[in-house]
């Protein structure tokens, strides 16, 4: 299994038997093929497809998840800022960048900063001093790079003309990805007592609430799951499925 599956197995777990099930799990019997985990609900045996909720942009040549967006902002750009700039900066710098950002664009604000901590001066990356991307430099004894990253206020939900601020729609596009993929795996799983799609959200902003109304407005694409639970930092909650209640 792999450790977010796991971690997610453990909290669903733990929802089980805080309902008064004796439960135990394991891995699907084969990794290329559903159920991701098999649970062991008293005298049932449930497939369950584990999957994570992300929150995405329009990247241009199509749909770029929050990761997508941010990791090479925060790590990559970082990390070659720190290397390449290796036992000659004088100052600390705070870098504050909003993306998406294309390749092009993410080179030549590197090497304007890069430039700008070489020389010690901000002067150096004027031309690219925005609200969306910010270098500062900063007095303090590490002499590091801090990276801040996120979505720009004007990137958009994939295929639409939607703000990513508009958290439903957001929500809304993504829950209806997630169905359509795992709806395809569902096809393929057979044998279980109960078919459970579980939802780890990686996306703050996404409640049991606005969930169980993206699956509600998508239930065309959820009829064949029995129950679809959401794991959020702080809870676990039924968002949806056949079963009208859980028992």
């Amino acid at each position: 299994m792999r450790p977010e599956e796991r971690c997610a197995a453990e909290r669903l777990k733990a929802f089980f038997e805080t309902n008064g099930h004796i439960v135990s799990y394991k891995p699907g019997p084969d990794p290329h093929a559903p159920p991701d985990i098999v649970f062991r609900a008293d005298e049932a045996t449930w497939g369950v497809e584990h999957t994570q909720l992300f929150q995405y942009v329009e990247g241009g040549n199509g749909e770029l998840s929050r990761l997508d967006v941010t990791k090479p902002l925060c790590d990559r750009l970082k990390e070659q800022l720190l290397q390449e700039t290796k036992g000659e900066r004088k100052s600390s710098w705070r870098f504050f960048l909003l993306g998406p950002l294309n390749p092009k664009q993410l080179r030549a604000i590197k090497q304007a900063a890069k430039w700008a901590i070489l020389k010690d001066d901000p002067s150096y990356f004027e031309d690219f001093q925005t609200d969306e991307v910010k270098l500062k430099r900063v007095q303090d004894d590490a002499c590091t790079i801090y990276v801040i990253c996120g979505l720009s206020a004007s990137s958009r939900i994939p295929g639409s003309n939607r703000l990513t601020a508009d958290i439903q729609g957001e929500i809304d596009y993504t829950i209806s990805r997630i169905l359509r993929q795992k709806g395809l795996r569902l096809e393929a799983l057979s044998g279980y007592d109960k078919r459970v799609l579980l939802i780890d959200s990686e996306y703050f902003f996404a409640d049991p609430a606005n969930v169980a109304q993206a699956i509600r407005s998508s239930a065309a694409l959820s009829s064949g799951w029995n129950l679809i639970f959401l794991i959020t930092y702080k809870s676990v909650t039924k968002v949806g499925g056949l079963d009208e209640k859980f028992s």
